[in-house]
């Protein structure tokens, strides 16, 4: 009899889960990338969380980051720039670059750490042409060590 209950409030949770699951609203990001989240299994589903006012905080200096990295054309490395070197101006002949770099969503615990972007990248020649566009959603996992937050990884789909 006992076995023939606890059967049962199991049975009873786990539909109760998949209904709920079924009509969860996801973030209008979520809807907007999905048909990329194959290519960033198995983080996409965080991009749905919502994002403290402190890891906001936390995201946007990795933000403001790797908008100066994307910008900077003077060819020069940038101090705790980690993966994020990765988006530094490579071509000799790009004379201008521009970055528009939104936060989607960031979550930041114990010593790990994750970030969620969208940006479109410029770059332009000295007669002010157009070399290369570039518009990506992309996954930035972070490490805290020695107290100190870095990207240590970068993954990313062209949109």
């Amino acid at each position: 009899m006992k076995h023939k209950i606890v059967v049962s409030v199991l049975i009873v949770f786990i539909l109760g889960f998949a209904v709920s699951s079924l009509f969860s609203q996801h973030s209008d990001y979520y809807t907007k990338y999905e048909d990329m989240k194959y290519g960033f299994i198995p983080y996409y589903s965080t991009i749905d969380k919502k994002c403290s006012d402190k890891d906001r905080q936390t995201a946007q200096s990795f933000v403001d980051l790797a908008g100066e990295i994307m910008t900077d054309v003077s060819g020069n490395e940038l101090k705790n720039a980690g993966e994020l070197s990765l988006y530094s101006v490579k071509k000799a002949e790009v004379s201008r670059a521009e970055a528009k770099i939104n936060l989607i969503t960031a979550d930041f615990t114990f010593s790990n750490g994750y970030m969620w972007v969208e940006y479109t990248k410029k770059d332009y020649d000295n007669s002010e042409n157009l070399i290369e566009e570039k518009e990506a959603l992309a996954y930035w996992k972070l490490k805290k060590q020695d107290g100190i937050w870095s990207v240590v990884k970068i993954k990313e789909v062209a949109c």
